[in-house]
């Protein structure tokens, strides 16, 4: 049966490295159809301004969001719906999260916004028919759960048990991720060893043997579905029904096949499975379980500790690559959650028979012990650290460090069943000697390839203009300096932290462990919110500012965090020069450090901070949000001068119809522009009539909604190489 495993790694392979040259096989054709009829296959999430339902039409399924203020609608309802479609966005940013393959990974094809919505009837189909009875069982369960325990509680232990972690707290779940427990959160392997011990009790008591094992599998199946069918929960479920299969077949099980055959089963049903991060942390966990358990038991006598060291073996580079951290603590925080977890599931599926007060009692006890547990670990940072995204060279180097090791350890075993002569005995020395040499080697091209090479380019500076949808962030490196001027945000969105899922992901992934400067142009959310998280979470060296004519919540939190953090603040105004190695930046706006001789219109924006940034023959002109107002400001000082002229332009106020003036850019003389705009933002920006502008000055134009990262190469003699990240790489 091996031949199954061939099948299934050589069916990953390809198309994992379809994926890495950006070829997406069974691409999703266009939705067009506006009006339409789809059944609701799930209960709702809450977002900030809309219920979020999965809906299944012509057997594909969808996000549709719905205002908040429309009729509630349950599973199976079919309703009849105007709405858009939104084609899942690429990964916009080099190493970026990419939208469009996590919604593969979970088989779903897109987004709609509903315009109109209104139930036409209830779906007859058996599947929905069956996937209302086990919402159903899911909704008591979890009214028994709330009725008996205190909420916080009664929503952890929905989602330990029945895999329902939607009412969960997201402090509490970034106290899991913090601490290294969040697989605890996922309903997998361990949490299915209690419902087969629980099987085996009951079915001790049946004499027909296969009679029980088709009950096993049936309960299993049960479970399965009862729990959602997640990607982890499959993985162990298979792998668990597999094995019985084969003993009623009177045939031999073997682990490696039966892994496979679990992952080419899901790979039947869903191509894109593979990219799923439950999917690939339960995988993992289990073969580093398989590989290196019994080494690690042998020598610590420790069997939970066994289990944790040997999975985070083979976890710990893909947990440097998704989440940028590294922690210790989970050593002894899965030794206290492990030896809590067993008897909270274990009482949590009893309570739902039993409801005896004295199991509530119990469970309240247990499940606040591992909730404080978890926050407690997560406030141990000496132990966690933010570390850069490894290279994927690294990766592969470390998995063949370990494969050494695995075989080296299976070897072991072999020779420790059988006796060996002295030539045997030489020659494993011998191996033994080779392997050290080889290990020695790929340990020192590890190190190698993790250096950051920019560091000793000493001629070029880089520039990356990052997507933060309607909003600016620029980060500018030379040498080991790291500058970044505003970081994007959203006043709109408060539940996506622009600092968090896109900045901190972006410099862990160019080795960035420190900013030595950020430059705030002004406080509005769309350019400083993203640097709160930074303040909080990074190490910022300085920061430089502005007066502000007005003071806002973000720019309170700003000097606050600056403060707790002991970061050296620099409040500049027209005519402050700052050099950093062969960086020059000039400050030409605002005119002032006295308020009252600021511009009084709009003065959040026209306040904002102008800065050119030179290097070499090359320069940069970064404008925040500046208006028509104080662009003839400038214009008026520096009109005489050649000080406003630019190689490249950061289009004001992301290239609204009220900047950009004829005079401005005439100044200027730009020949790129540079615009940070969201993909169809609500703004209508950029304003064509700024784009005419531009074309008619024959500039030329990059922005980040229709070209995601954009990125800038300047070499000492003012040469510029930009690429984009959807589009090919241009050279001026």
């Amino acid at each position: 049966m091996r031949y199954i495993c061939t099948i299934t790694i050589t069916l990953m392979i390809i198309v994992l490295g379809l994926y890495k040259l950006g070829i997406i096989p069974l691409k999703y054709e266009n939705e067009n159809e506006q009006y339409f009829n789809a059944t609701i296959i799930s209960n709702y999430t809450e977002k900030s301004y809309y219920d979020v339902y999965t809906v299944k039409k012509k057997n594909k399924k969808f996000f549709l969001y719905v205002k908040k203020n429309n009729e509630k609608f349950k599973i199976g309802d079919i309703v009849n719906v105007n709405a858009s479609f939104n084609k899942p966005s690429e990964q916009r940013n080099f190493n970026g999260f990419d939208y469009n393959i996590y919604l593969r990974s979970k088989n779903i094809r897109g987004t709609y916004k509903a315009s109109s919505i209104k139930k036409m009837k209830e779906s007859k189909d058996l599947s929905i028919k069956i996937l209302k009875i086990f919402n159903l069982i899911r909704d008591e369960i979890s009214k028994t759960y709330q009725k008996n325990l205190s909420q916080e509680n009664a929503s952890l232990l929905t989602g330990l048990t029945i895999g329902d972690k939607s009412n969960i707290d997201e402090g509490t779940i970034e106290n899991f991720r913090n601490a290294s427990l969040s697989h605890i959160l996922a309903i997998s392997g361990a949490h299915l060893s209690y419902v087969i011990i629980g099987l085996s009790i009951l079915t001790k008591q049946l004499k027909n043997k296969r009679l029980s094992q088709v009950l096993t599998i049936l309960a299993m199946a049960f479970f399965m579905i009862l729990t959602g069918m997640s990607p982890s929960v499959l993985r162990a479920g298979i792998m668990c029904i597999l094995p019985i299969i084969a003993s009623m077949l009177k045939r031999k099980n073997d682990f490696y096949t039966t892994l496979c055959f679990s992952i080419l089963l899901q790979m039947i049903f869903n191509l894109y499975v593979i990219f799923d991060i439950g999917f690939i942390l339960s995988y993992s966990g289990v073969i580093g379980i398989v590989l290196f358990y019994n080494e690690i038991f042998t020598k610590t006598k420790l069997k939970i500790t066994s289990v944790t060291l040997s999975a985070n073996i083979i976890l710990i580079p893909i947990m440097a690559y998704y989440f940028n951290t590294l922690s210790l603590s989970f050593i002894f925080s899965n030794l206290i959650a492990s030896l809590i977890l067993g008897p909270i599931i274990i009482l949590g599926y009893l309570s739902t028979i039993c409801r005896i007060k004295v199991i509530y009692l119990v469970l309240n006890i247990l499940i606040s012990i591992l909730t404080k547990s978890a926050e407690f670990f997560s406030k141990l940072t000496f132990l966690r650290a933010n570390i850069a995204s490894p290279s994927l060279i690294s990766i592969i180097i470390y998995y063949i460090i370990v494969t050494f090791w695995a075989i080296k350890i299976t070897k072991t075993r072999k020779h420790k069943s059988t006796n060996t002569d002295k030539q045997t005995i030489k020659k494993q020395n011998s191996n033994k000697q080779m392997t050290k040499k080889i290990i020695a080697i790929l340990i020192s091209i590890q190190i190698i390839s993790n250096i950051n090479f920019i560091s000793f380019d000493n001629n070029n500076m880089y520039i990356n203009f990052i997507d933060v949808g309607q909003g600016d962030c620029c980060l500018i490196r030379y040498k080991n300096i790291n500058l970044m001027i505003d970081s994007g945000g959203s006043e709109d969105n408060s539940n996506y932290d622009i600092g968090k899922n896109v900045l901190m992901r972006s410099l862990l992934s160019k080795k960035i462990k420190c900013l030595d400067y950020i430059m705030i142009s002004h406080f509005d959310a769309d350019h400083c919110q993203g640097f709160m998280y930074l303040l909080k979470n990074f190490k910022i060296k300085n920061a430089i500012i502005c007066k502000q004519v007005e003071e806002s919540k973000l720019y309170y939190e700003f000097l606050k965090l600056t403060k707790e953090k002991n970061i050296k603040v620099y409040y500049v105004k027209r005519g402050d020069n700052i050099k950093i190695g062969k960086i020059k930046i000039l400050i030409l706006n605002p005119a002032s450090s006295n308020t009252k001789d600021m511009i009084q219109e709009n003065p959040m924006n026209n306040n904002a901070i102008v800065c050119k940034i030179i290097f070499y023959k090359f320069s940069i002109l970064f404008t925040g949000d500046i208006e028509k107002e104080a662009e003839n400001e400038i214009i008026k000082f520096y009109k005489t001068t050649n000080i406003l002229e630019s190689d490249i332009l950061k289009v004001p106020h992301h290239g609204s119809k009220t900047s950009s003036t004829e005079d401005f850019l005439d100044l200027v003389k730009p020949k790129i522009a540079l615009i940070g705009v969201g993909l169809n933002n609500k703004f209508k920006h950029p304003n064509n009539e700024t784009i005419t502008k531009l074309k008619n000055r024959s500039v030329k134009i990059y922005r980040t909604d229709l070209m995601g990262e954009i990125y800038a190469k300047i070499n000492s003699s003012g040469k510029i190489t930009i690429k984009t990240k959807l589009n090919n790489s241009v050279e001026n």
